[in-house]
């Protein structure tokens, strides 16, 4: 198996606490601003500028600026490796799913 090894174009995401990730690899194989929290399914991906009556804000993302860029501008390549939601069975009789 070939190892990602440039640390500076590796990015990681977790849907848990980022201290998960930090801990067994530091800056030695992942930059901690390379290391974000993030909800795939309900974040929004980029920065949003919006408007209102009141002016204009923004909806900040959760993914770093350097990887926004990527997608915004720099149209590199990249792989993704997601490991997707998942649901634990429910309640047969009242219905409801655990997560």
């Amino acid at each position: 198996m070939i190892e990602l090894v440039n640390k500076y174009n590796i990015f990681a995401s977790t849907f848990d606490k980022i201290e998960i990730m930090r801990e067994p690899y530091g800056d030695e194989k992942l930059l901690n601003s390379h290391i974000f929290q993030f909800d795939f399914l309900n974040d929004n991906l980029l920065d949003e500028i919006l408007e209102d009556t009141n002016g204009a804000y923004i909806i900040k993302s959760k993914l770093p600026k350097a990887l926004q860029n990527i997608l915004k501008y720099e149209f590199k390549k990249l792989i993704i490796y997601i490991n997707p939601p998942y649901a634990e069975a429910g309640n047969t009789k009242t219905g409801s799913n655990k997560r």
